[in-house]
């Protein structure tokens, strides 16, 4: 008997473990999209100075239904990737309001009523001239701003 509740106890223990370590490897550090920068401000000043086409993404990440949790998830991790395909050609910022410190987030909101942001996730991209060209509230086809991107690349 003592066997079994051991194994239970084990299974349990692993079963946890298992679901911690796919929650962070799912999490994406998005929120800190200021790698070469101290602060968001910092990153969104060079951001609007850049000469390169643009594209700002606005999103969170939640806990409060596994729908949800997924959602942003998925729509973190395929900016991430969007931004890293096209680095060096545009100029990327996603700006997770989840993860930022008290300082970030008033940056976040200076930018967020600068450029009419009021729902997350919205995407919005500049061309070279910091006019706005598309914006797209909730959820985007990743070829569609793809084409979109390459469009505008081709005209520069």
């Amino acid at each position: 008997m003592k066997k079994y509740k051991w194994m239970i106890l084990f299974t349990v223990i692993v079963a946890i473990s298992g679901i911690i370590l796919m929650k962070n490897i799912t999490k994406t550090n998005t929120g800190s999209s200021t790698e070469k920068y101290e602060t968001l401000e910092a990153k969104v000043n060079h951001f609007e100075k850049s000469s390169k086409i643009k594209i700002v993404m606005y999103s969170t990440e939640t806990d409060c239904c596994p729908d949800l949790e997924k959602f942003y998830n998925n729509y973190n991790y395929k900016s991430t990737n969007l931004l890293k395909e096209y680095n060096g050609k545009i100029e990327g910022l996603l700006i997770n309001k989840k993860s930022l410190n008290e300082s970030d987030l008033k940056t976040a909101a200076t930018y967020e009523k600068k450029y009419n942001i009021k729902v997350l996730p919205t995407l919005i991209i500049f061309d070279y001239k910091n006019i706005e060209r598309v914006r797209i509230v909730g959820d985007y086809q990743a070829s569609e701003v793809k084409n979109t991107l390459e469009r505008m690349l081709s005209e520069i």
